[in-house]
């Protein structure tokens, strides 16, 4: 295998080639995440579920990245592609793939023990809200007639007041992402290393820290760009509840349910160049050679 070194500027490009590969084919790309999300419930709502979700998911992925990839080829994906990490090669790559999902579950533990050591827990974002004094009306808001409503000002009427979060609330969860945020860089590619390559899980996980480490800042670019179209979505949506008002939660419905559903499987489909344009096999051209996609 080969790393590219790419520039910033593809974290940009990995986006875009996300909603175009969706756009090839929409609706069994989107049948293959309304099943993962339906795999997610049902695991979240049985015991131990959660636990089995996490060990699975890396076989998920690589069914995903199976799918995705045959849309890149021109080539139609199916339902049984999720289950390509169990078929294909007479199953060799479920053991280690599930090796890697309890890497992921032990890692994720331990930074959340530390965090708790260190911070004393992860914040509860019911503490975010500010309980009403006494004797405070429903709204939660002063009532002072005449007064001017500024949004954030305590004492004004009609305007909640905002509270302000503790810094230990903001340093919980960023001490948590510093801590697993290598984990993932170690675990971005290595189910693949592991069910395309044939790499065992500890040398997979060595190469796709170094993979994502190399091209770090088109990574970043890549976090950066999916945080402000998600954020545009929800700005937009904002904007429509405001207009709609008590129709908002049709507006939700009709809405937002088919926006978020086409965001998620246009985020599962950016991963795939993600990996295309970064990892080749040592037989195949660099990226720079092969030209724009």
């Amino acid at each position: 295998m080969q790393v590219s070194l790419l520039p910033a500027s593809a974290g940009r490009r990995w986006v875009v080639e996300g909603f175009r590969l969706l756009r090839r084919q929409p609706v069994p790309l989107l049948l293959l995440v309304v099943i993962c999300m339906f795999l997610l419930g049902v695991s979240s709502a049985i015991p131990l579920g959660p636990f089995v979700w996490a060990l699975g998911t890396p076989l998920l992925l690589v069914g995903l990245m199976r799918a995705v990839r045959a849309v890149d080829r021109g080539d139609r994906p199916s339902p049984k592609m999720l289950l390509a990490a169990i078929q294909e090669d007479g199953g060799r790559a479920v053991k280690p793939l599930l090796l890697l999902g309890l890497t992921n579950v032990l890692a994720s533990m331990a930074a959340l023990a530390i965090v708790s050591m260190l911070v004393g827990g992860l914040p509860d974002p019911g503490m975010l809200s500010t309980p009403a004094p006494e004797g405070a009306g429903t709204s939660g808001t002063s009532e002072v007639p005449g007064a001017p409503g500024v949004p954030g000002v305590p004492g004004t009427p009609g305007v909640p007041e905002v509270p302000v979060p503790d810094a230990s609330m903001l340093l919980a969860p960023a001490l948590f992402l510093v801590l697993y945020i290598p984990v993932q860089m170690a675990l971005w590619y290595a189910p693949l290393f592991v069910a395309w390559h044939s790499v065992p899980p500890r040398k997979a996980m060595f190469f796709s820290f170094v993979a994502t480490w190399r091209n770090r800042w088109a990574f970043v670019q890549f976090g950066l760009t999916w945080f402000a179209v998600a954020l545009a979505v929800s700005l937009i949506f904002r904007m429509l509840e405001s207009v709609f008002g008590e129709d908002s939660s049709m507006l939700a419905f009709f809405v937002l349910s088919p926006v978020s559903l086409v965001m998620t499987g246009a985020l599962l489909c950016s991963l795939w160049p993600t990996y295309r344009d970064a990892v080749l096999p040592d037989n195949e051209p660099a990226a720079a050679e092969r030209g724009p996609h």
